[in-house]
């Protein structure tokens, strides 16, 4: 046999000269996707007792596999990478050159979102991203709380328009390779501005005649920015993290209309419908008291329209009180007035069980009595 001979065993006449295998020759590889892994397959050499597969990417990283058969999985290759690969088979004495090299491109590491800007006015998010090497595309996914949306580019940035309110959503990007795709990127998050408070109320306050506003919050709302404005242009604020707000020092009279805006920590929300809300009413003018003779005198005054009822109450300088009331009348009668007295009388209108402010009081003089123990009053009946 000639001394030339490199691979696999030749016959003799009476011995055997055993040679190292041939190189294999590579048939496939194939990535699988999702596990940084790639199998490889080669023709099955003669007399092999084994194969080695041994891959050094361009970063130097190396890695390699092992079998009985013509065939292994590459695992723990790196992303964003292209691999040299060859095969050497195992003789009984010797091994064979390594065969004829192949390549691994590996899946394209996920890219990182670097940048994110939300228009409020326009319910706008753009979105961009870094572009790891063997990215052929992009993939992103923009969902939460019911809502799913995507978007497909060969640019490293994508636009999300009329994006619904009052969600809080993530934010993932996906690049797509010539075998398979990258891991998603890590998870950003967008809140979208705050959806408009639904079912605005408001309630007159007796106390300290003022106007609780309550209503339904927005989801991812912080806090919200109550706005009172009354038709003769004067306006009222009251700001909460809660859903109800005390808007204080409210006009006698005035119509209201109001409105709540949220706020997230993005920007400034819809505002809700506008609330019609009717202050308590003023008190009534043009108080008149006839004079008081006997004991007895009428009040009246000018009527405050829609006004439930009214309440008079006269005041003596020695502290007694008498009062009268009328539910639709713009009058009533003081009885059993003390005589020899002065009287300060006012009126206040009622509003959904709140009294108004009184009016400007009236004077009231009684006269004096006519004997000692009696119970009439003589002289002069006058105002004062």
């Amino acid at each position: 046999m000639s001394e030339d001979a490199t691979c696999n065993s030749t016959g003799a006449s009476q011995h055997v000269i055993m040679t190292a295998p041939c190189p294999p020759t590579f048939m496939n590889n194939t990535l699988i996707c999702g596990t940084n892994s790639s199998s490889l397959s080669w023709t099955p050499v003669a007399d092999a007792t084994g194969y080695t597969v041994d891959a050094t990417a361009s970063n130097g990283h190396k890695v390699s596999c092992s079998s009985a058969t013509a065939s292994c999985t590459l695992t723990d290759l790196q992303c964003s990478e292209t691999y040299t690969a060859t095969v050497t088979a195992h003789g009984n004495e010797c091994d064979s050159a390594p065969g004829t090299s192949t390549s691994i491109t590996t899946a394209p590491c996920s890219p990182v979102i670097i940048s994110k800007q939300y228009t409020c006015g326009t319910n706008t998010a753009v979105f961009r991203w870094t572009d790891p090497a063997g990215s052929l595309g992009f993939l992103t996914q923009v969902e939460g709380e019911g809502h799913q949306d995507g978007c497909h580019t060969t640019n490293t940035s994508c636009v999300f328009e009329n994006l619904p309110c009052g969600l809080d959503l993530n934010v993932t990007v996906q690049a797509q390779g010539a075998q398979c795709n990258s891991s998603p990127s890590v998870n950003e998050s967008l809140e979208t501005v705050a959806c408009a408070p639904q079912n605005v109320s408001a309630a007159l306050l007796c106390l300290n005649h003022s106007a609780l506003v309550t209503w339904v919050g927005s989801p991812i709302a912080i806090g919200y920015n109550v706005t009172a404005t009354a038709q003769d242009g004067h306006t009222h604020h009251c700001y909460t993290n809660s859903t109800s707000c005390q808007v204080l020092d409210i006009h006698c009279g005035e119509t209201y209309s109001i409105t709540v805006t949220p706020y997230s920590q993005t920007c400034t929300g819809n505002p809700s419908a506008a609330y019609s809300f009717q202050a308590g009413h003023c008190a009534p003018g043009i108080i008149t008291v006839s004079p008081a003779c006997e004991g007895n005198s009428t009040v009246s005054w000018s009527p405050v329209m829609g006004a439930d009822m009214y309440i008079a109450t006269a005041v003596a300088d020695d502290g007694h009180t008498h009062t009268c009331s009328s539910n639709y009348l713009d009058s009533c009668n003081f009885t059993d007035l003390h005589c020899g007295e002065t009287y300060a009388v006012t009126v206040v209108s009622v509003d959904r069980g709140c009294w108004s402010e009184p009016s400007s009081a009236v004077q009231l003089r009684t006269g004096e009595r006519k004997l000692e123990g009696a119970s009439l009053c003589f002289g002069a009946c006058r105002l004062i």
